[in-house]
């Protein structure tokens, strides 16, 4: 029994679909920016930051509180929220879905004045901190929360992101996501 030319083409057809719908469809995460932290958990416990001496602070409808991590690509620099402690300024390395927070003594003074241009009370207290071997209690758990190596499970479609390692899980929310959906919210109220 011969086939056609139809018979024999419908196979072919058939794996260039297949090879189209499985290939990663995932879109790049753009990590530039600021986060809102949703939800938290240390060890199986959910926790939430408290940023000590913070100047400013966004209020966003339903996100009341809220403490945010900002990304720098530029620099691989990450600022996070303390817990009841002053903000932690840590490298970052990302690999495919993954990303390593690292403790590094050159980021702290020479961030916060080269890209925020002010020398806060945070900066300060940064400096003496690492000056006295960052013996603060608060800081150091901080510290232990957040240094390691994360897994990151990126939503497109909510612009959320989740970072989870063996022992910490950060669900956030991107600062952007949040303004559009109040922007939307104020315009769909006309």
């Amino acid at each position: 029994m011969r086939k056609t030319k139809l018979q024999m083409k419908k196979p072919i057809l058939l794996v260039i679909i297949t090879l189209l719908f499985s290939c990663n469809n995932e879109q790049a995460i753009n990590l530039e920016g600021n986060w809102v932290i949703t939800e938290m958990e240390f060890e199986g416990k959910k926790v939430y930051p408290q940023t000590l001496n913070e100047i400013i602070k966004v209020i966003y409808f339903g996100q009341e509180g809220a403490e945010k991590i900002t990304f720098n690509v530029k620099d691989s620099i990450v600022i996070l929220p303390g817990f009841k402690s002053e903000k932690l300024n840590l490298k970052y390395q990302t690999d495919e879905n993954e990303i390593s927070l690292i403790l590094d003594d050159s980021i702290f003074n020479e961030y916060q004045t080269k890209y925020l241009k002010l020398k806060s009370i945070d900066s300060i207290l940064n400096k003496r901190l690492m000056e006295k071997g960052v013996s603060s209690t608060q800081y150091d758990l901080a510290k232990s929360i957040y240094i390691g190596t994360y897994q990151m499970i990126f939503n497109s479609v909510e612009n959320t992101l989740e970072l989870k390692s063996d022992k910490t899980i950060i669900n956030m929310i991107s600062e952007a996501k949040l303004i559009e959906r109040a922007v939307n919210q104020v315009f769909d109220g006309l």
